[in-house]
C-alpha cells in the first residue's frame, strides 16, 4: 500500500510539480475510491459501507445526486452497516488467501502407499484406504513418511 501511495505521489510530482504534501490528498482519494483487484471493493466502501460520492457527481448532477432521498438513504446506510462486517470479513479472507497461499501448511501430502514402481524414479501411489492417486509421482517429489 505504501509503495502505491509513494508511486502515485511521485507520478503527480513529475507531471505537475509542486510539493508532495499538496499532492498526497488527491493520491489518497484515488487510492480509497479505486476497487482492489482482489477484493473487488474500494477501501472507502469497506470503511463506511457505501461508495464515495465523487466531486464530479455533485457538479454534473448525476442521478445519484438528483434522486437523493434522506430517509431512504438513512435506511440504506443502516442496512449497509449491518452487511459491512460480512463484507470486511470476506475481503480479509480473500486477501489472506491471495497473500499467503498455503504458507503455513505442510508442503507434503500423505501418507500414501506405493502401489507400483513404474520406472527407476516413477511411482504409482494409493491412499491408505486403497484409492488410487490420479497421477504418478517422481521420487524427487516424495519422501518417507
Amino acid at each position: 500500500m505504501n509503495r502505491l501511495i509513494f508511486k502515485g505521489v511521485k507520478k503527480r510530482l513529475q507531471e505537475e510539480g509542486g510539493s508532495w504534501d499538496k499532492k498526497l490528498p488527491t493520491v489518497l482519494w484515488s487510492f480509497r475510491t479505486t476497487p482492489n483487484p482482489i477484493t473487488s471493493e474500494t477501501p472507502f466502501n469497506l470503511v463506511y459501507g457505501s461508495d464515495a460520492l465523487l466531486p464530479v457527481e455533485i457538479h454534473l448532477e448525476t442521478a445519484r445526486v438528483s434522486y437523493y432521498d434522506e430517509l431512504a438513504n438513512e435506511q440504506g446506510l443502516r442496512l449497509n452497516f449491518d452487511l459491512l462486517e460480512e463484507k470486511r470479513d470476506a475481503a480479509v479472507s480473500k486477501m489472506a488467501r491471495y497473500k499467503d497461499p498455503g504458507k503455513l501448511e505442510s508442503p507434503w501430502k500423505g501418507p500414501y502407499l506405493v502401489k507400483r514402481i513404474m520406472g527407476p524414479v516413477t511411482y504409482e501411489l494409493e491412499t491408505l484406504e486403497g484409492r488410487q492417486v490420479p497421477r504418478s509421482r517422481n521420487a524427487c517429489h516424495m519422501r518417507k513418511y
